[in-house]
């Protein structure tokens, strides 16, 4: 149990940091002008799809995983 939860919380760790990716990245490309701010906003709005993903797909893994290490 305390393997499910050291996943749980570092698939919450990433979530959080893809939403302060989310927020670094708005701030960010509305601070800077010119063709930089195009790439840094892609970048950051990946890394963001990237934490979101982690985030949704990893628990069901996980809790595939520890079902089958019961049984």
């Amino acid at each position: 149990m305390a393997k499910y939860s050291l996943v749980k919380g570092t698939l919450w760790g990433a979530g959080l940091a893809g939403g302060l990716a989310l927020v670094v990245g708005l701030v960010l490309t509305a601070a800077i002008e010119g063709p930089l701010r195009n790439q840094l906003g892609l970048a950051l709005f990946m890394a963001f799809l990237a934490a979101t993903v982690g985030g949704l797909v990893g628990p069901m893994f996980a809790g595939r995983k520890e079902g089958r290490d019961r049984g």
